[in-house]
């Protein structure tokens, strides 16, 4: 049997909120989503009317920076 111990300050997000994203970012929600406009961003996914990033695309995107 495997012991596994998650420390929940490490466990990463699966996804990311505009909202999320924007705080690691450090800037305002508003220019998240203009960088979704000119694809500065890693391409988004929607679940429903909201706009979701998938975590390994934005923590990739966050170690190239």
């Amino acid at each position: 049997m495997i012991d596994i111990e998650f420390d929940e300050a490490t466990v990463e997000p699966a996804v990311y909120t505009v909202k999320e994203v924007a705080e690691l970012l450090a800037v305002h929600p508003a220019t998240v989503r203009h960088m979704i406009e000119e694809k500065q961003l890693p391409e988004p996914f929607r679940a429903g009317r909201l706009i979701r990033f998938r975590g390994a695309s934005i923590r990739r995107f966050l170690n190239e920076q």
